[in-house]
């Protein structure tokens, strides 16, 4: 289960310069703050509770970097 504190340090860490959050949904995660609208960034369609912390982080990490 992919704990959202620890993927959104790691995003923070990342992207020290954007203003931007991960946030759960059901069967996704989306992505809000300045930021993510700005850039578009897309939410992602994956299963919070199945998918591990890490794996999230580089989904995450992904799809910020393909918007920028």
């Amino acid at each position: 289960m992919a704990r959202f504190n620890e993927v959104n340090k790691a995003i923070n860490k990342a992207f020290p310069n954007l203003d931007i959050e991960v946030v759960r949904g059901d069967g996704y995660v989306y992505f809000t703050g300045e930021s993510a609208y700005k850039y578009d960034v897309e939410s992602i369609m994956t299963h919070p509770v199945s998918t591990s912390t890490e794996d999230l982080i580089g989904l995450c990490k992904f799809e910020i970097e393909d918007k920028l």
